[in-house]
């Protein structure tokens, strides 16, 4: 709900890109592509540009792997069947990769970082009594269901958490110091 109120451009943009594959046979290999294309033009640009702008803050020198316009071009095109297979993603990549590295490494699921409870117990209450809901214009309805999704998902919570303090930050004027008393204040009252 919360992305589609924040992007509702991604499916347009999704169904754009197949329609532009229409050559592509079957179907599925041409929604594939689709995605495929999708990620490359919005979410990894996103992150690439993430990563160079803390990389550059933090004097380090970040080298992203697999970033070769040559090899992005090969697998573009490789078919559907060596990039997806028996439910696993990346599939060639990881067979190539087994002769090299243990294949409990290569077959691991993702692991996150964790937040602490500390700064996840008072979000509710930030939430429900910050700016984001009227900057989006959240009924009071929509907001509980908001909240109800970021008690029980993490990534959520952080975009909503994140998007707030912003809010807070450039339309409100507060200070880091501030929110970070906000948030110990808030994690106190919900304990």
């Amino acid at each position: 709900m919360a992305l589609r109120a924040l992007s509702p451009e991604l499916n347009f943009l999704q169904t754009k890109l197949f329609d532009r594959l229409e050559g592509v046979r079957p179907p599925g290999d041409r929604a594939f592509l689709a995605a495929c294309f999708y990620d490359l033009y919005s979410h990894l640009q996103d992150l690439l540009h993430r990563h160079d702008r803390l990389s550059m803050a933090a004097s380090v020198e970040l080298r992203v792997p697999f970033l070769e316009s040559r090899l992005i071009d090969f697998a573009l095109h490789l078919p559907r069947r060596q990039k997806y297979r028996d439910r696993t993603g990346k599939w060639l990549l990881k067979k190539v990769a087994e002769r090299h590295l243990p294949r409990e490494n290569i077959h691991a699921a993702k692991n996150g970082f964790e937040m602490a409870d500390a700064f996840s117990a008072g979000t509710q209450g930030l939430l429900r009594g910050g700016l984001l809901r009227d900057a989006m214009r959240w009924s009071s309805s929509e907001l509980d269901d908001l909240i109800d999704m970021a008690r029980s998902q993490e990534t959520s919570r952080l975009r909503l958490v994140g998007m707030e303090m912003l809010l807070r930050l450039y339309m409100n004027g507060e200070t880091t110091g501030a929110l970070t008393e906000a948030l110990h204040a808030e994690a106190k009252g919900a304990k």
